[in-house]
């Protein structure tokens, strides 16, 4: 089973994206849960990480759940504390704010809908995801 800590960062009404080295996709800050890292941890380490920036969490927006992967996902709203944003890392091609209503077009599977439960001040929501076949074979290439 996998599990993965994200991270919604929103300023002036546009959130943080990252672009990932690995892949050619947008995503949220945010990545692998260590064993015996809470979450919460998680979230500040990985932001911190890909971004350069120390975050607080503030609320968990929600759990989503895919099985077919046995993978969770907790997606929370975090602020920024401190820090500043790095050009590039080990994980990180780019990063740039992007306002909410015009994200870009390649992002991470799932992640519009995370963004779609914060817009909509969801809070704890726990989410059941079927990965679409599409999905599944694009996961299965890359």
């Amino acid at each position: 089973m996998s599990k993965g800590v994200f991270n919604i960062i929103v300023q002036d009404e546009r959130i943080l994206l990252v672009k990932r080295k690995d892949l050619p996709l947008w995503d949220l800050p945010g990545g692998h849960l260590d064993p015996e890292e809470s979450e919460f941890d998680c979230a500040i380490r990985e932001a911190y990480e890909e971004t350069g920036l120390i975050v607080k969490p503030k609320y968990l927006i929600g759990k989503y759940v895919i099985e077919e992967l046995d993978d969770t996902q907790f997606v929370y709203k975090s602020n920024i504390e401190s820090g500043e944003l790095i050009k590039s890392g080990p994980e990180t091609k780019e990063l740039r704010y992007f306002n909410l209503n015009y994200l870009p077009l390649f992002m991470v599977p799932n992640r519009r809908r995370q963004i779609k439960d914060f817009q909509d001040k969801n809070e704890n929501k726990e989410v059941m995801i079927k990965e679409k076949f599409l999905i599944r074979l694009l996961r299965k290439i890359l």
